[in-house]
């Protein structure tokens, strides 16, 4: 039992504060889902906020809507409503500038759900270049996931054995 309450807490502690990082002229994807149930288009009510106030993008029974759009906003959102109806409520920034940088949220009313993102805006140069990929980021990625690979075995065993020892106990 204590060893499911920690990989619980690891898990959910994964989740928190999303970041997006995107470069400046670039576009990003904004994630924002809901997967409990299947959604009828008239159900789909969802809208994106920045900075807690400014409107960047609404969703009204299922249908796109910019009414109301602040001017920072404008001709640079998509949605993707053929995936309204799946619980996919992703969006598209285009032509990412600074001032973009905050926090997004996404408010799912149906569910009384919010999203809360944090987008980064990068010079492409400055970007590109801490991005791009070297010999010891890459030994470093190979053997951290190396070693969260063991570390999730490890705990699965764990928890196999102590359901096994459990219902053994039981019988």
């Amino acid at each position: 039992m204590f060893c499911i309450i920690i990989s619980t807490h690891f898990l959910l502690s994964l989740q928190d504060p999303v970041q997006i990082t995107g470069g400046v002229g670039g576009s990003v994807i904004l994630p924002c889902s809901y997967k409990e149930k299947e959604l009828k288009p008239e159900e789909i009510n969802e809208f994106w906020r920045y900075n807690n106030s400014m409107v960047v993008y609404n969703i009204d029974n299922g249908s796109p809507s910019i009414e109301g759009q602040d001017a920072m906003f404008k001709y640079r959102t998509e949605g993707f409503p053929t995936e309204y109806v799946n619980g996919n409520f992703s969006l598209r920034l285009n032509h990412l500038s600074f001032i973009d940088a905050g926090q997004f949220s996404c408010f799912i009313s149906l569910v009384d759900e919010e999203h809360k993102l944090t987008l980064i805006v990068k010079d492409v140069e400055t970007w590109n270049s801490a991005t791009a990929p070297t010999s010891t980021s890459a030994v470093s990625c190979f053997l951290i996931s190396n070693v969260l690979f063991l570390i999730s075995n490890i705990m699965a065993f764990h928890v196999e054995y102590t359901v096994y020892v459990y219902k053994f106990v039981k019988d």
